[in-house]
Protein backbone atom coordinates (compact mmCIF):
# COMPACT_ATOMS: atom_id res chain seq x y z
CA UNK A 1 0.00 0.00 0.00
CA UNK A 2 2.83 2.48 0.69
CA UNK A 3 6.11 2.10 0.38
CA UNK A 4 8.82 2.99 3.10
CA UNK A 5 9.83 5.60 0.48
CA UNK A 6 6.98 7.14 -0.28
CA UNK A 7 7.13 9.81 2.64
CA UNK A 8 5.30 12.39 0.05
CA UNK A 9 2.78 14.74 1.64
CA UNK A 10 0.64 14.16 -1.83
CA UNK A 11 0.85 10.33 -1.34
CA UNK A 12 -0.19 10.05 1.85
CA UNK A 13 -2.84 12.65 1.72
CA UNK A 14 -4.22 10.47 -1.23
CA UNK A 15 -3.99 6.98 0.84
CA UNK A 16 -5.65 8.67 3.76
CA UNK A 17 -8.20 10.41 1.22
CA UNK A 18 -8.83 6.99 -0.18
CA UNK A 19 -9.32 5.28 3.33
CA UNK A 20 -11.77 7.59 4.49
CA UNK A 21 -13.96 8.51 1.46
CA UNK A 22 -13.90 5.20 -1.11
CA UNK A 23 -13.08 2.46 0.94
CA UNK A 24 -15.36 -0.58 1.63
CA UNK A 25 -14.68 -0.07 5.57
CA UNK A 26 -16.03 3.83 5.74
CA UNK A 27 -17.47 4.51 2.53
CA UNK A 28 -20.39 5.96 4.24
CA UNK A 29 -18.02 9.19 5.06
CA UNK A 30 -17.71 9.66 0.95
CA UNK A 31 -21.53 10.08 1.04
CA UNK A 32 -21.76 12.49 4.02
CA UNK A 33 -19.53 14.48 2.24
CA UNK A 34 -21.01 14.85 -1.23
CA UNK A 35 -24.36 15.80 0.78
CA UNK A 36 -22.52 18.36 2.73
CA UNK A 37 -20.61 19.82 -0.39
CA UNK A 38 -24.14 19.41 -2.35
CA UNK A 39 -26.39 21.47 0.66
CA UNK A 40 -23.93 24.48 0.44
CA UNK A 41 -23.95 24.52 -3.65
CA UNK A 42 -27.21 24.01 -3.76
CA UNK A 43 -28.49 26.81 -0.86
CA UNK A 44 -26.60 29.14 -1.49
CA UNK A 45 -28.99 32.05 -2.39
CA UNK A 46 -27.97 35.33 -2.52
CA UNK A 47 -24.56 34.71 -1.75
CA UNK A 48 -23.57 32.67 -4.55
CA UNK A 49 -20.28 31.38 -5.17
CA UNK A 50 -18.57 32.52 -8.40
CA UNK A 51 -18.29 29.35 -10.55
CA UNK A 52 -13.95 29.59 -9.93
CA UNK A 53 -14.28 29.55 -6.82
CA UNK A 54 -16.30 26.38 -6.18
CA UNK A 55 -13.54 24.16 -7.46
CA UNK A 56 -11.58 25.84 -4.89
CA UNK A 57 -14.62 25.20 -2.15
CA UNK A 58 -14.83 21.98 -3.11
CA UNK A 59 -10.95 21.27 -3.31
CA UNK A 60 -10.73 22.92 0.49
CA UNK A 61 -13.61 20.83 1.85
CA UNK A 62 -12.14 17.62 1.07
CA UNK A 63 -8.92 18.74 2.74
CA UNK A 64 -10.65 19.35 5.87
CA UNK A 65 -12.37 16.68 6.45
CA UNK A 66 -10.10 14.34 5.34
CA UNK A 67 -7.86 15.88 7.82
CA UNK A 68 -10.37 17.05 10.75
CA UNK A 69 -12.82 13.97 10.46
CA UNK A 70 -13.14 11.22 13.36
CA UNK A 71 -14.92 8.12 11.33
CA UNK A 72 -18.18 6.73 13.93
CA UNK A 73 -16.21 3.50 13.76
CA UNK A 74 -13.89 3.84 16.61
CA UNK A 75 -13.79 7.69 16.38
CA UNK A 76 -10.34 7.62 14.39
CA UNK A 77 -9.35 10.00 11.85
CA UNK A 78 -8.24 9.10 8.59
CA UNK A 79 -4.51 9.39 9.36
CA UNK A 80 -4.96 6.70 12.35
CA UNK A 81 -6.68 4.56 10.02
CA UNK A 82 -3.76 4.82 7.49
CA UNK A 83 -1.10 4.32 10.27
CA UNK A 84 -2.92 1.44 12.04
CA UNK A 85 -3.27 -0.41 8.44
CA UNK A 86 0.17 -0.27 7.54
CA UNK A 87 1.01 -1.11 11.01
CA UNK A 88 3.36 -0.45 13.91
CA UNK A 89 6.49 -1.97 12.24
CA UNK A 90 6.06 0.25 8.77
CA UNK A 91 8.53 2.84 8.94
CA UNK A 92 6.19 5.52 8.02
CA UNK A 93 3.91 4.40 11.58
CA UNK A 94 5.17 7.53 13.25
CA UNK A 95 5.39 9.55 10.54
CA UNK A 96 1.69 9.14 9.57
CA UNK A 97 1.11 10.40 12.89
CA UNK A 98 2.36 14.04 12.46
CA UNK A 99 0.55 14.50 8.89
CA UNK A 100 -2.05 17.52 9.94
CA UNK A 101 -3.80 20.20 7.89
CA UNK A 102 -1.75 22.76 5.74
CA UNK A 103 -1.88 25.52 9.19
CA UNK A 104 1.39 24.50 10.64
CA UNK A 105 4.17 24.23 7.33
CA UNK A 106 7.76 25.95 7.03
CA UNK A 107 9.05 26.35 3.79
CA UNK A 108 12.48 25.93 2.96
CA UNK A 109 14.24 28.58 0.62
CA UNK A 110 14.39 26.05 -2.02
CA UNK A 111 10.60 25.23 -1.93
CA UNK A 112 10.62 22.00 0.13
CA UNK A 113 8.57 22.39 2.77
CA UNK A 114 8.72 20.48 6.49
CA UNK A 115 6.32 20.07 9.30
CA UNK A 116 8.26 19.59 12.65
CA UNK A 117 6.76 17.20 15.48
CA UNK A 118 6.78 19.28 18.67
CA UNK A 119 6.88 16.50 20.58
CA UNK A 120 9.85 14.44 19.03
CA UNK A 121 11.65 17.31 17.06
CA UNK A 122 11.43 15.23 14.00
CA UNK A 123 10.55 16.82 10.56
CA UNK A 124 8.76 15.40 7.55
CA UNK A 125 9.30 16.23 4.06
CA UNK A 126 5.62 17.25 3.09
CA UNK A 127 6.32 18.78 -0.30
CA UNK A 128 9.03 18.04 -3.20
CA UNK A 129 10.07 21.36 -4.85
CA UNK A 130 9.28 19.26 -8.53
CA UNK A 131 5.78 19.04 -7.39
CA UNK A 132 5.47 23.03 -7.19
CA UNK A 133 6.98 22.67 -10.70
CA UNK A 134 4.18 20.80 -11.79
CA UNK A 135 6.39 17.37 -12.06
CA UNK A 136 6.32 14.06 -11.02
CA UNK A 137 9.87 13.02 -10.34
Amino acid sequence: MVRPGEGDFFVLKEKIRWILLDSWLLHFQGNDLDEMISEVLTNQGEDELPEESREMYIYDTIDSYVFSTYTPLLASQGKEWLAYILGTDHPLFEKIQMVFGLNDLVPDPDNTWYREDATSNETMMLLYSSHINGETG
